[in-house]
């Protein structure tokens, strides 16, 4: 909790009154930031640790190399398939977050004349195997949904969540109401700096 009268400053200095368990010691916007036990924390015995150090690595391969090189101690943000395999490995322990904080979707223009039918998009809905996606692009770490808010989430429906379960059959159902044709194309964007978005892509090409 920081003092609402000097948290601005920390756009230009990390001087700022808190009342966390560890001051700002050096900090460079972009690279690192060092942290040290504030003995005057209102707790007594905390802060287990003397100093932290948070290093920012851009490229998630080099900040792996780091951590199993022994250069960090603790990683955020690593990437499914090297959670996977480290997962295997004793010598590391995999946290999930769990907090649903990022998520893919597919979206659709509806202004688009082939996708302008409300049970053509439908059929998108049902005919897309999100457990696979789940299971290819994310190595398993997440988890199938039909809403974009995560589980914690006060807006959180378990109804809603459970509205396009994987269903081919009523999705061809829904496109033969519709009067679809099968040789129509419907072109799909994805980001290019994303490999998860790209690896989705190209495993919902035929859906």
């Amino acid at each position: 909790m920081a003092d609402h009268q000097t948290i601005g400053q920390t756009a230009a200095s990390p001087h700022f009154v808190g009342t966390g368990p560890f001051r700002v010691q050096d900090w460079a916007p972009g690279d690192h930031l060092t942290v040290v036990a504030n003995r005057a924390y209102w707790q007594p015995g905390r802060p287990y640790l003397e100093q932290v150090e948070l290093h920012v690595v851009p490229d998630r391969g080099a900040a792996v190399v780091m951590l199993e090189s022994g250069a960090v101690d603790w990683l955020s943000g690593v990437p499914g398939q090297d959670a996977q395999r480290l997962q295997a490995d004793p010598a590391y322990q995999v946290l999930p977050a769990g907090s649903g904080a990022t998520f893919y979707y597919l979206g659709m223009d509806v202004q688009a004349p082939p996708l302008a039918n409300k049970r053509v998009r439908q059929a998108f809905g049902y005919a897309l195997n999100r457990q696979r996606l789940v299971d290819i692009a994310l190595f398993g770490y997440g988890r199938p949904a039909s809403i974009p808010w995560p589980q914690r989430s006060l807006a959180y429906d378990a109804t809603l969540d459970q509205t396009y379960a994987y269903d081919p059959a009523r999705a061809r159902e829904l496109l033969d109401s519709a009067g679809w044709d099968p040789n129509t194309v419907v072109p799909l964007s994805v980001p290019t700096s994303v490999a998860v978005s790209q690896q989705m892509a190209e495993s919902s090409r035929r859906i």
